[in-house]
């Protein structure tokens, strides 16, 4: 299916159709979208009256490729007058998240990494006009043993960058530098997300790697590509630091609560922890650094 199918899906008002649109059992054996490589796709759907449109729920979207499989159900409403949503429950395994990101045509972000992420997401547009502007919803990520690579340029490249610190390590009062120049190996990546007309409100997003710990509460605008983040970032200075601070990362908890129960198991960690206010854009980050050690 070419890339210009969206534009088409968007703007063609709907055949009126005595009774709506026909259920359809789809197995495609390897589909391409554009340049995204989805792989082996199900569709069941059946058509549902609606006094406003066409409504269609779909009771399964799956789709299955080396390096994920996703599982899905929920509903496309495509208004009389032209206005498009979709709903989607989703339950994403994932095998290789670097496999799964350059099948999606977004190649050179991340090696490796494998586990889940999970969502109730709905957008303005058909389920071909992936909006993530327009998002409202929750995401659950919960992820493991994978790089996030040196970035490139281009939207998502950005976002993961401000993820992997590298915005941050001209401010780090150790050097650090050479841990995050080329990417960040991460143990451990969990968190969820909720999502209001695409602005998503992080809590808790708790990054485990080699080189650092990172907990991250706060916003990031998808519309704007701008930010408001609170970061906890605790260099990894001894073999029980991550472990640890895995442990006591809650969503619920704050980042002072976390520190504070951190230092009191891990003293050490006091000496070594570093906060950071992160706002502006993701292409120019402003860091300001926090008194981090008055707990």
């Amino acid at each position: 299916i070419p890339d210009a199918a969206e534009t088409v899906a968007e703007e063609t008002k709907p055949v009126e159709i005595q009774g709506g649109w026909p259920a359809i059992n789809a197995v495609i054996g390897d589909l391409t979208y554009g340049k995204r490589r989805l792989g082996h796709v199900e569709l069941v759907a059946r058509n549902t009256v609606a006094a406003n449109g066409h409504l269609w729920q779909i009771q399964k979207l799956n789709v299955t490729n080396p390096a994920a499989t996703l599982k899905s159900s929920g509903s496309w409403l495509k208004r009389f007058d032209g206005f498009n949503e979709t709903h989607l429950l989703l339950d994403n395994e994932i095998k290789s998240l670097g496999g799964m990101l350059t099948r999606l045509d977004m190649p050179n972000l991340i090696s490796g990494g494998s586990g889940s992420i999970k969502g109730d997401l709905s957008w303005e547009g058909t389920p071909l006009g992936f909006n993530t502007e327009s998002f409202d919803g929750t995401l659950n990520i919960d992820l493991r043993r994978g790089e996030i690579l040196k970035i490139q340029p281009g939207p998502a490249a950005k976002l993961l960058s401000l993820l992997s610190l590298q915005s941050l390590t001209r401010y780090l009062t150790l050097d650090f530098r050479d841990f995050y120049s080329s990417g960040f190996n991460f143990t451990t990546i969990q968190g969820k997300a909720d999502i209001n007309n695409g602005l998503m409100n992080i809590k808790g997003l708790t990054l485990v790697g080699g080189s650092a710990t990172v907990v991250m509460n706060g916003t990031i605008n998808t519309q704007k590509e701008t930010e408001n983040l609170h970061l906890l970032v605790l260099p990894d200075v001894n073999a029980a630091g991550a472990s640890i601070a895995l442990a006591i990362a809650n969503p619920i908890a704050g980042i002072g609560s976390f520190l504070a129960q951190l230092i009191f198991k891990d003293p050490l960690s006091k000496l070594f922890s570093f906060e950071y206010n992160v706002t502006g854009t993701w292409a120019d980050p402003i860091v300001t650094k926090v008194d981090s050690h008055k707990f």
